[in-house]
């Protein structure tokens, strides 16, 4: 795996993609792991390492925070994944106001018919 994609894993064929990250370690003390992963609730490589991005540029603005403690001290790994887990939904909100293939491919067929 390539060091540029070490926050994207897949476990086995035809499950989802998790977010890995790697806590920096003068932020381990303070929350008590080396690492955690989220699952990205998707299967497909493309939008995975998309939305893996996003949230290692997410959890790195959250350790800078906790660095320059404009966040909580007491913030818990939990509590970085909560805040991940609502980028997600964020993120599959805007993605869900676009239209799918399947709905395109629909609306291009019924203008076919009402042509004939």
């Amino acid at each position: 795996m390539s060091k540029s994609n070490s926050y994207l894993v897949h476990r086995k064929t035809g499950s989802s993609y998790f977010f890995r990250s790697i806590i920096p370690k003068d932020l381990q003390p303070k929350l008590g792991k080396r690492e955690f992963q989220l699952s990205l609730r998707c299967g497909i490589l493309k939008q995975a390492k998309s939305l893996s991005f996003q949230l290692f540029n997410k959890t790195q603005l959250i350790y800078t925070s906790i660095r320059d403690e404009s966040v909580s001290k007491h913030i818990s790994n939990q509590q970085i994944k909560e805040l991940l887990k609502q980028e997600l939904d964020q993120n599959k909100q805007k993605s869900s106001d676009d239209v799918s293939l399947a709905e395109l491919c629909k609306k291009f067929t019924e203008s076919r018919l009402n042509r004939s």
